[in-house]
């Protein structure tokens, strides 16, 4: 299909390059050979009357005029999938569907476990990706490149959609055998003590971070995962300490040899965030997703919520 003498299908590899900046990767994300990308891209510069990419090292670097069609580009795809791709009516029993999630580990374990029985049972080839959250994983779903982020109330984007979904404290975790505590814990213990502790992406703000800023202290991290639910674990067999959040504390307490204490401060609770494109906003199977997820993680808010 062309448009103003332009192959639409070339925006769809502009898009790829513009992502990927390599012409293999790009060929690689459309599944077509990288002869058949330089072709597109050669296709490409003739039309705009520019280079669009210059080579540096193995990186195509966008010139200023390919800088500029980035978010343009990207939101006539995006447009073009909700208007012509999306279904006007969706049923869960029979749609056949892939949702892609950026979550963490700590919503899998604490939000998904309970969705999935239910689409299993309603929705049976409904199939979800979860996808890890690294840097800044907004960028992702304003690119249109998943279906839904749900993150902490303070990384979401400014300009899309988002619903909340449950409200989430910490606590801390020790060893049975740890030594250095009993049932209760002093702030300077926890301030001397050697800490496991949670690091992700450069764009996310950490517990450890808001503690820095809070008390002016930082916290002695002897042990560092990318991964919030190997916190408790990592603390077994020592005198080590974690901060962990609370729901997955106390399903780790289950099989896990440890003890959970209050902090001794008070500290914000962690509102949990769902978030999906704006252009997905009538899309019923994405309606019909997100509702799921909403209705789930509010059984959830209401079973913990209770004494």
């Amino acid at each position: 299909m062309r448009f103003n003498k332009l192959d639409l299908n070339l925006l769809v590899a502009l898009d790829a390059l513009l992502t990927e900046q390599n012409v293999t990767r790009a060929g690689n994300r459309l599944h077509i050979s990288q002869s058949s990308m330089s072709g597109a891209l050669a296709r490409l510069r003739e039309y705009f009357g520019d280079e669009l990419f210059v080579p540096i090292g193995r990186k195509l670097m966008p010139t200023p005029l390919a800088e500029s069609l980035i978010n343009p580009v990207r939101n006539v795809l995006l447009q073009i999938e909700s208007t012509v791709l999306t279904k006007p009516e969706f049923d869960p029993a029979v749609a056949v569907r892939h949702f892609k999630m950026l979550i963490s580990d700590f919503s899998q374990s604490i939000l998904m476990t309970r969705l999935l029985p239910k689409l299993h049972i309603q929705a049976p080839h409904i199939t979800l990706e979860f996808l890890l959250q690294i840097n800044n994983p907004f960028e992702e779903l304003e690119r249109g490149d998943v279906d839904f982020l749900i993150i902490p109330e303070n990384y979401t984007s400014s300009v899309q959609p988002k619903a909340s979904l449950f409200d989430e404290t910490y606590v801390c975790v020790v060893w049975n055998g740890n030594t250095l505590v009993g049932d209760t814990l002093t702030f300077e213990q926890y301030r001397s003590m050697g800490h496991a502790i949670a690091q992700f992406g450069r764009a996310h703000y950490t517990f450890e971070t808001w503690f820095h800023d809070e008390y002016g202290y930082t916290l002695n991290a002897e042990i560092s995962t990318g991964h919030l639910s190997g916190l408790s674990e990592l603390v077994v067999g020592t005198n080590r300490i974690a901060t962990v959040h609370r729901m997955l504390a106390q399903k780790q307490a289950r099989y896990l040899p440890i003890r959970l204490l209050e902090p001794p401060m008070a500290v914000p609770p962690l509102r949990q965030t769902l978030q999906w494109h704006h252009y997905h906003d009538s899309d019923p199977g994405n309606q019909w997703m997100r509702n799921l997820i909403i209705e789930t993680a509010h059984e959830i808010s209401e079973a913990h919520s209770q004494p």
